[in-house]
């Protein structure tokens, strides 16, 4: 992005490669209204001349006071190694202080590693205290602690849920999704609208509890995103029913790139939605399943009928 041409009446900015001084100038008070901004600081960058450790908590500082932000995406976001943790920290608990961010995005959180229980720490005490939080990503966060930092978080918010929770590439398994969907179904206010939980580690077993949560709170996820993990046609055939269980509400439904789903787990999830016409995903994702000319046929019939 090209800073020195005027913004105009810009309200969003991506800043890559860029410099400390560009970013804090789109921060600054004096700047025109942004409200949506992507700050990408490559891994090691800390190191690097473009951004400091001092100009990280500079650029903290200003995202904290920026009340026009509602929007923040870290990409690639800060290289916490043990030599500039502090620095990594407190820029975390700056961003943390802006109580006007309602989505927030964390795209690869390589590093968390080193410090993930101070790291993690900062962003539950973000989705804690911040009422106005609606969405949360993590998108290569992977840490065995992710998911009860969520938890954690959700458990101690006050107000009301948030809409989505996305928890990408960051190494969920069985049983993370286990204590997640337990704790949804003691907690069924707490629960998003939409979860996404692509490209993990989990199969037909945390499907289950998926199902399960579905089945017994009555709570319908509007999106469901499961692309990329170990599903098979049980995981699938589970799911299908509990959506069906219910007056389903669903909108998206993601299951590509489980390649143990195939034609028996695509026909099972038809059957499921059989007596439903309407109720099949308007928005279905559902490449490289390995489904095969009988798997077609009948995905086929159950599509034309819904139109």
């Amino acid at each position: 992005m090209e800073l020195a041409r005027p913004l105009g009446d810009c309200k969003s900015a991506d800043i890559t490669d860029t410099t400390s001084l560009d970013i804090l100038r789109l921060l600054d008070d004096d700047s025109p209204i942004i409200r949506r901004i992507t700050v990408m600081i490559p891994y090691g960058m800390l190191d690097a001349a473009l951004v400091s450790d001092e100009d990280l908590g500079r650029i903290g500082r200003a995202i904290a006071k920026n009340t026009n932000l509602t929007t923040l995406r870290l990409c690639c976001a800060i290289n916490l190694n043990k030599d500039s943790s502090r620095h990594a920290l407190h820029f975390l608990d700056m961003v943390g202080k802006n109580r006007h961010i309602r989505h927030f995005s964390l795209h690869g959180g390589y590093g968390f590693d080193a410090i993930e229980t101070e790291a993690f720490g900062h962003l539950s005490s973000f989705i804690k205290n911040n009422e106005n939080l609606e969405s949360f990503e993590i998108t290569h966060g992977a840490t065995p602690k992710v998911v009860g930092f969520l938890v954690d978080a959700l458990e101690r918010r006050s107000g009301h849920p948030l809409k989505k929770i996305t928890l990408n590439y960051s190494g969920v398994k069985d049983d993370d999704v286990k204590e997640m969907m337990s704790f949804f179904m003691n907690n069924p206010s707490k629960a998003p609208g939409r979860i996404c939980l692509d490209h993990n580690n989990f199969g037909d077993n945390g499907c289950f509890h998926i199902s399960k949560f579905v089945r017994k709170s009555g709570n319908i996820f509007k999106e469901i995103g499961l692309r990329g993990n170990k599903m098979g046609p049980c995981g699938l055939r589970c799911i299908a029913s509990a959506l069906t269980y219910h007056a389903t509400s669903l909108e998206r439904f993601s299951i590509g790139e489980n390649h143990k789903i195939g034609d028996p787990g695509v026909i099972a999830f038809v059957e499921a939605f059989a007596s439903y016409s309407n109720s099949i995903p308007s928005h279905l994702a559902i490449e490289e399943i390995n489904i095969g000319p009988e798997g077609m046929k009948s995905l086929g019939i159950a599509l034309a009928r819904r139109s």
